[in-house]
């Protein structure tokens, strides 16, 4: 099963899981890595390198909150260094739901393109 790590400007990450949780069940196997201000980049990429390198080969999707922000710079360039690691942004409940909801029949780039879908489905004006 694919690992999802959410790298998210602040905590929101941790209580998206929680919140998420509500409507699916529990969530294994997925982490939050919250950017704090006082942050300095190289720590932020340390932990979320330690957790890649200990999955050992484990198909890891890592949704970041801002397209251009720190979080999914940091997300791109785990994608470009591991294989294994997949990157999307624009994270909120519909695309961690969906990661949930598939990432034990679909993986790699497969399980990527099919969240990103899901999220861009499900965002709607809901007066029309």
């Amino acid at each position: 099963m694919t690992k999802l790590l959410l790298l998210t400007h602040g905590c929101w990450g941790e209580e998206l899981i929680k919140s998420a949780e509500l409507v699916v069940g529990e969530i294994r196997d997925a982490e939050a890595f919250a950017l704090e201000p006082e942050d300095a980049l190289a720590d932020y990429m340390e932990k979320i390198r330690v957790v890649i390198e200990k999955s050992k080969g484990q198909d890891i999707l890592l949704i970041s909150d801002l397209n251009g922000g720190t979080t999914s710079n940091v997300a791109a360039v785990f994608s470009k260094t591991y294989e294994n690691v997949h990157a999307l942004c624009g994270l909120g409940m519909e695309m961690l739901i969906a990661a949930e909801e598939l990432r034990e029949e679909l993986s790699g780039k497969k399980l990527a393109k099919e969240v990103l879908s899901w999220g861009r489905e499900k965002n709607r004006d809901l007066e029309e």
